[in-house]
């Protein structure tokens, strides 16, 4: 039986352009979403903690300008990215609260990033990677 789990402000338009598994919590995925067709242009990230079932919005500190989502990685507990128009964006705790992660990257659009081991590296899809942090 199919049962509709789409949170309601997301009317027809809105794109969810990722979804993403935590990779240190059963049962949690991140999905970014984009509604600038509609002329909506705040961040949209929401996370689930029951398999899907109920979806809680989780962008706080991602600023509106910042509004196309493209990815939200799950690194250590608690610790996740997400990839914007106007560069990375990190939270520490399980996206309640988000901070710009620019250290020396310039303001830009990420499309994706990998963390590998202790290492954050950033791409855009057209280009070479550009970014690269130590943690």
């Amino acid at each position: 039986m199919e049962e509709n789990v789409t949170p309601a402000e997301l009317t027809p338009w809105s794109k969810v352009t990722h979804i993403e598994a935590s990779h240190s919590e059963a049962g949690t995925a991140y999905a970014a979403v984009d509604r600038h067709r509609l002329d909506d242009y705040q961040a949209y990230l929401y996370r689930t903690r029951d398999f899907g079932k109920s979806w809680q919005r989780v962008s706080s500190g991602i600023p509106k300008a910042a509004f196309e989502l493209r990815a939200g990685r799950s690194g250590a507990k608690g610790l996740i990215y997400a990839c914007t128009e106007k560069g990375v964006y990190v939270s520490f705790n399980d996206g309640d609260d988000w901070q710009p992660l620019q250290l020396n990257l310039p303001m830009t659009s990420v499309r994706d990033l990998v963390v590998h081991e202790n290492d954050l590296v950033g791409g855009h899809v057209w280009a070479v990677v550009f970014g690269y942090w130590t943690m």
